[in-house]
Formats: C-alpha cells, structure tokens, sequence
C-alpha cells in the first residue's frame, strides 16, 4: 500500500511541478485528474482499512495489522489534505499531514503496542470471538505485557 501511495505521490507531485500554468494557477484538467487520483487512493486505504479489521476480529491483533492501520489512517489524513490543498490554495496541507504522521506515532508510542495486543487478543479468547490463539504468540520479542492477561486465561 505504501509503494502504491508514494508512485502517486510522485506521480501527482510530476504532473503538478511540469504543468504550465497560466496566471501562476494549475489547469483544471490537472487539477481534476490529481483529485482523482488522490480520491482513489483515499479508496483503496479504505478497502486496506477495512481488510485489516477484517483480519484483526478474525485472527486477532499483531503488531504489524497494528502498524498497518496506523499507516493507512495517516495516508487517508493525508491524500485528503492534498485534496483540499487543491481546491484551497491557502491550505496549510504541509501542516496537516505532519500533524497526521506525528499523531499516528506518537498514539502508537504512548498506547503500548504489546500491551494492547496482549489485551485484545485475551479479550477476544475470553468473550469467545477468538476461537484460539497462541500462548507463544501473546509473549513475542520478549515482552512480559502479556503475562497478566495469560494469567486470567489461565485461571479460567
């Protein structure tokens, strides 16, 4: 999804910097076609989105689906202030999708990535949406977040 985001990012970044522009303004047709092209991917970070939920409800969470949602949702935050950045000469776009990527690590950082897995999945093992999971799975890279909630599963 990355690859597929930069190639249009540097696509819509070509077309913009070689238009001739009349009156220091983008013609329409370029305009249009980069509203396009922004939207689609806007699209297709909503179909990766929505997989990855799919996945996570379905085999439960890890930390790369984790990152990967962290990673789509600041990409939808930042086609759409490209968009608006085109119809908005004034907006600050630069602004917003710094704000956007810093957000998204600053959430992942201060959320406890193990410790937010190692919750999720128990929970799900407990209410009975997880119809398994592994006990080596919840006690990755080393990190003991886990260990509380095997506990509670354990005592079940």
């Amino acid at each position: 999804m990355l690859k597929i985001a930069g190639f249009n990012l540097v696509l819509t970044a070509c077309s913009v910097g070689f238009c001739k522009r009349t009156h220091n303004e983008i013609p329409r047709v370029i305009r249009a076609l980069n509203v396009f092209l922004c939207a689609f991917n806007i699209l297709l970070c909503v179909i990766s989105i929505s997989k990855i939920l799919l996945y996570i409800h379905t085999f439960g969470l890890t930390e790369k689906r984790l990152y990967v949602l962290a990673a789509d949702a600041a990409l939808v935050f930042c086609f759409l202030a490209i968009i608006l950045r085109f119809f908005a000469r004034k907006f600050p776009y630069m602004a917003v999708i710094v704000s956007a990527v810093s957000l998204s690590v600053a959430l992942l950082g201060l959320l406890g990535v193990h410790h937010t897995i190692a919750w999720y999945n128990a929970e799900g093992l407990q209410s009975g949406r997880l119809e398994s999971y592994s006990a080596y799975d919840l006690l990755t890279d080393g990190e003991d977040a886990a260990l509380p909630y095997l506990q509670t599963l354990a005592g079940q």
